[in-house]
């Protein structure tokens, strides 16, 4: 196959292609990653491509030939191999979800890069036009990577995603290093690895109710039959391979929660009569929705009572959100850095205890490191004017 940029492009669809490539990159200290996929009708993204470039080469490995993936995994779990990403979050999650397996270590050019200043969400045809002057075409980003065969197109799209990556990550990782930003680097992609195992883990599924719109309005017994329903959602999903919303809307367990909980015990005519409801949802399922609904008064639920949903923020705790804000913005220029990665408004508004008397923040998760450091003296003063 011809060359992409002056490096040889390889593609490999056998296990002993990929047994013998995968021994010989366990000597590279780095390794380009990215990965092609589909998810349009499913839960899980269906891989269809996972290019690596070492230098020398751009290797695309197309999962439908591959049935051995032991090799490629030990190389994953080697710590003495750095795994260069361009924005990392999906293609971590793809490799989770298929293999169980995440890399032991990880670059990624897109957090590099907004630790230099060069904005919170750079894309790698941005970057790549921006460290190393070269124009890469977007054109293939919607392809289907599921289709065979694939085009010369595609195929080249796919080795320029890591024809660059070594080179920028070497620029990139001089840069933070006269910064003195390295170490607060490092956590952040070791911060990303274990977010990425924490949001496949069961443990969290206990707290997706607090993530749809309106559960504040609930009360304590509908907000467990909330909670209960979102478990329920989540493992159908799962084991079904579809997207949430193919199975019940988020608005659709939101009404059945609020309206169920009103009834003294489980009424199959009067949850047919709701409104606003896929009526296949209730037809095909109704008898289940209220097992799960009323499982604790059925005696077989194990889930405790559901924390309750802040409210909105009342017109003072917005202002000092915006005040907190306007501090990280400040504390980032003088930092040389994007005010996203320093702190989200998501992470502030987490960090906010709004039951306390006062103002309190609780400095947690990834706020409880470097952050908390560049961070705190500044938040004290602001929450010191509120009192």
């Amino acid at each position: 196959m011809e060359a992409v940029d002056g490096m040889e492009l390889l593609m490999v669809e056998s296990d002993e292609r990929l047994a013998q490539l995968s021994e010989q990159w366990q000597r590279c200290p780095s390794l380009a990653l990215d990965t092609e996929f589909m998810r349009t009708n499913t839960f899980y993204p269906k891989l269809g491509l996972l290019q690596v470039g070492d230098g020398e080469r751009c290797t695309l490995i197309d999962p439908l030939g591959i049935n051995d993936w032991q090799p490629f995994l030990e190389l994953l779990r080697n710590p003495e191999i750095e795994f260069v990403v361009h924005s990392a979050g999906e293609d971590l999650n793809l490799l989770l979800t298929s293999f169980d397996c995440l890399p032991a270590r990880l670059f990624d050019t897109q957090m590099a890069a907004a630790f230099l200043g060069r904005g919170f969400s750079l894309s790698y045809q941005a970057l790549a036009l921006e460290l190393m002057d070269k124009e890469i075409d977007k054109g293939e980003t919607r392809s289907d990577w599921l289709q065979r065969p694939l085009s010369e197109a595609q195929l080249r799209y796919a080795a320029l995603d890591v024809r660059y990556l070594l080179q920028m990550r070497d620029n990139l990782a001089e840069e933070l290093g006269k910064t003195g930003k390295q170490a607060w680097f490092e956590e952040d992609c070791r911060q990303l690895l274990s977010t990425a195992r924490e949001f496949e883990s069961e443990d969290n599924w206990a707290m997706l109710y607090a993530g749809i719109s309106n559960a504040w309005r609930l009360n304590d017994k509908a907000l467990a039959m909330l909670q209960r329903l979102c478990i329920w959602r989540e493992q159908e999903a799962r084991r079904k391979n579809r997207p949430r919303n193919w199975i019940a809307k988020d608005a659709e367990l939101l009404i059945l929660a609020r309206e169920a909980a009103r009834w003294p015990e489980p009424d199959l005519d009067k949850m047919l009569a709701l409104k606003d409801i896929q009526p296949g949802l209730l037809k095909h399922r109704g008898q289940k929705l209220l097992q799960v609904m009323f499982a604790e008064q059925q005696g077989s639920a194990d889930q405790q009572t559901p924390e309750a949903v802040p409210a909105p923020l009342t017109p003072e705790y917005r202002n000092l959100l915006k005040r907190l804000q306007q501090h990280t913005r400040s504390r980032a220029e003088a930092l040389d850095m994007a005010p996203e990665l320093l702190a989200r408004k998501r992470q502030l508004l987490a960090m906010l205890d709004t039951q306390s008397a006062k103002p309190r923040l609780h400095w947690q998760g990834d706020m409880a490191g470097w952050r908390r450091e560049q961070l705190e003296a500044g938040f004290t003063k602001v929450l010191a004017k509120e009192s």
